[in-house]
């Protein structure tokens, strides 16, 4: 697996990371990992592992990185929804320190929170 980041920067800070099989066909987008500042002395990231590498640790391993860099530059809280039923991102983030806390707004949706200072 190969791993880099891929977007960096942007004129809204926004940042993201890619996870990469390489393949006879050429590289593959395996996972990847964003965040973007919201506004609120926050940022909203997200995370997605394709289904067929989701025992291989993508997924700790892009969310480890987003918090690492978020850390880095300073970004005081990240903050993402998952679907109630999402169970392994559901322990991912809680074994990383995020709070999951139910949604008003969609009893379907959870909101993770981790604060970083």
């Amino acid at each position: 697996m190969l791993f880099e980041r891929v977007i960096a920067g942007g004129t809204d800070n926004a940042v993201g990371f890619a996870a990469l099989e390489s393949t006879a066909g050429g590289d593959r987008v395996i996972g990847v990992a964003a965040y973007a500042p919201a506004g609120d002395e926050s940022a909203t990231f997200s995370l997605a592992v394709a289904h067929t590498h989701r025992e291989e640790q993508v997924g700790r391993i892009l969310l480890s990185t987003l918090v690492r860099h978020a850390k880095r530059v300073c970004v005081p809280r990240l903050t993402g929804e998952m679907h109630w039923s999402n169970r392994p991102m559901q322990m991912l983030a809680m074994s990383m320190g995020f709070s999951v806390e139910p949604l008003a707004r969609d009893r379907n949706l959870r909101r993770l929170i981790l604060a970083l200072k």
